[in-house]
Parts: structure tokens; sequence; C-alpha cells
């Protein structure tokens, strides 16, 4: 049998490119984007809920295709963590829950220092000081791609009127959304980029600051503002900048009228809010709290984690894909987004049920399949 050369040279061809390397990835900003640990419930520590966020996700199901460093599982030591900013979890996680683009301290007090009970604390983490603990990990070409989502707690803090260290409103002594404070956290996050790329060859997606619930018309002003700085200078520096949310308004998963989102066969309901009463130690999902509590179906199929702040695992993992999908397009990628069958597989749902149209042709190819046989 003679070959064929063209598809010799094809095969020849495919063997010749090298395979994509692995991406070693890191992460920086707030909870949205840290790992959802316990075993502390003050500010500063890992978010321990019974959920998985996006970057756990892509740990567990892209981790062939990416690395986020070796993995420390929470203890009731805290000297057991990483250091003072990434605790537990992922060692390329630097970001904490409250973490802030603009570095400041708080106070827990709003009477001032000579108030009694006054106590001050710092939060958990700003994006310069996380910055600063990663460049080192680009330098040596051990992370090569950063993903960045800072900026919300800024203006949460904000919005609590929580006095500052040195005496006024948080960040800026008039405690006005003023040009200075969306400047400020503007600033901090494209100071943050440069030192990432001072640091090294390094890939960069940006999120764009999510508006939360129950923000003023005056702060969802100023929110804008930021993002536009972003949009325009981020992108400058040749950084891929995202809505994470995008796939809540143009997703084909999403309902345009009710933003319920179906992934499967399973409709989740907006803003819908997980309870405490949904976990249990019989729970099958994934991710369970640092108590042992895993999710029940109940618990999985909320829009929001228990904490009523945070998206819960279907949701994490609907952002998971847009981090893919950003990857791919941007970056020249090729991993393969998570499928419904995936995502629910992570809440406790081993298969998306196959629709009874589908069932019905294929029950009609396997009696043909018998009929042949037959005969």
């Amino acid at each position: 049998m003679t070959s064929n050369p063209i598809l010799l040279a094809a095969f020849s061809l495919a063997l010749a490119q090298p395979a994509l390397s692995q991406v070693n990835m890191a992460l920086l900003g707030d909870s949205i984007i840290d790992d959802y640990l316990g075993p502390s419930n003050s500010i500063g520590t890992n978010t321990n809920l019974a959920a998985g966020s996006f970057g756990q996700i892509l740990a567990d199901t892209r981790g062939a295709d990416i690395n986020f460093g070796a993995y420390k599982a929470p203890t009731a030591n805290t000297a057991d963590a990483w250091d003072s900013i990434r605790n537990f979890g992922y060692e390329y996680n630097w970001a904490t829950a409250g973490g802030t683009a603009s570095a400041q301290e708080l106070n827990l007090d709003f009477n001032g220092p000579d108030a009694p009970g006054y106590a001050q604390i710092p939060i958990a983490s700003n994006l310069a000081a996380q910055v600063a603990g990663l460049a080192p990990s680009i330098s040596s070409g051990d992370v090569d791609t950063a993903v960045i989502s800072v900026g919300p707690n800024d203006f949460f803090y904000h919005s609590l009127v929580i006095d500052t260290a040195s005496g006024g409103f948080y960040p800026a002594p008039d405690g006005q959304l003023d040009q200075t404070f969306t400047n400020l956290v503007a600033d901090s996050i494209l100071e943050g980029i440069d030192t990432l790329q001072a640091a090294g060859d390094v890939d960069i997606i940006l999120g764009l600051l999510a508006k939360r619930p129950g923000l003023s018309e005056e702060e969802n002003t100023a929110i804008d503002t930021v993002n536009n700085r972003l949009l325009t200078e981020a992108t400058e520096k040749g950084v891929v900048v995202l809505d994470f949310m995008e796939w809540t308004i143009s997703g084909e998963n999403v309902d345009p009228i009710t933003q319920d989102v179906t992934i499967g066969d399973v409709v989740v309901e907006y803003g819908s809010v997980a309870s405490i009463s949904d976990m249990s130690t019989e729970g099958d999902g994934a991710y369970c709290t640092y108590e042992g509590l895993c999710p029940l179906d109940s618990h999985a199929f909320s829009y929001l984690a228990e904490d009523g702040r945070h998206l819960n695992t279907l949701m994490q993992g609907m952002l998971a894909n847009e981090i893919l999908t950003a990857m791919n397009t941007h970056f020249d990628h090729d991993i393969d987004l998570l499928s419904d069958s995936e995502l629910l597989g992570l809440v406790g749902v081993s298969e998306v049920p196959v629709p009874a149209a589908a069932w019905l042709f294929m029950s009609a190819l396997l009696g043909l399949v018998g009929i042949k046989r037959r005969n």
C-alpha cells in the first residue's frame, strides 16, 4: 500500500508542533478571587465558605493546564500559613478577604484613639503589598500569568464611613467621593500593573470593579470613573481588561428578563442566597467549610454562597470560563471551557440528564443496530 505524502507531511508537522506549556497563574485582589478557605472569620483571612472560587475550580478541573503553585491546607494554627498575606491555599494566590487597591489602615472604633475600646487593625492586604510579594516569582520565571480583581472594597469601606488611622473618613480626609478618591483607587491598580510588568514577562488579566447591590448613585458613578480609566490606561499597557460579570448580561445561559442562570437542567435563581441549613457533613459538593460542612443540593443551586455576598460555586464556574475564554483569545492558549457536566459535578450532580427527545433518538439507533445484527 502506497502512503499519501500529503498526509505524512501533515502528520510530521503535527508531531513537530511543541505542546503549549502549562500556565503558571497568580491571583491578586480581594475575597472575590481568594481561595474560599478557613479557619478564621476575621478580616484579612481566607473566606470560610461551602463554595469554590474560580481559582480553586480551575485548579481542580484544569490542573494539567494551569498551575497555581503548591497547596497548603488550612489548619487551626496561623503559623502554618504561607505568610500574613497568602494564609492557606495556593502558593501563587496573594489575594485576601478584605483586600483593597489602595494602602491604608482602619480603626474599629469611629470615635478616635482617645475613645475607650479603640483598636487599630490593618486591612488584610492591599494590592501594592501583594504585588511586592509576587514580583520575585515573575522575575524567576515561576509565574507567567496574573489575574487581578480588586477595588470594590475601597468603596465598601468608604460607604461604611470607617475612621482611618490618621483621622477622618476612609480613605480621603474629607470623606468625599471626589477625583482624589477615584484617582487613588485607579492609580493603585495601574501602578501595581507597572510593577508586575517591570518584574518580567507576564500576561495580565484585569477585572473591572463590580458594582455590588446597595451602592449609592454617587458611588456607582465613582466606580464608572475608575473603570473608564482602567479600560483606557490598562489596555494601553497591554493588559486584557474584562468585565468578569459579562456573562450575567449576555451569556447564553442567562435569562435576559429574570437573570436566572441555567446550567444543564439546573436553574439558579438570580440573587438567591444559600443558607447555613443547606450545609451538612452529608453534603456531596466538592467544596466544604473548614469545619467540614459540605453543600447539599439546596445550597449548591443558590446564586450566592451562605454569606450572601460571594458568588456560589456554579456562578464561580461561569467566571472561570470567562477567564479561560480571555486566555484562549488573547494569549493563544487552547484550554477547554468547563462543560455543564463538569460544573454540576462540582456541586454533587454527576450527570446532565439527556433530554427525552435525545433518548428516543438513541433508542431508535440502538434498535437499528439490533435489527442489523439479527440480519
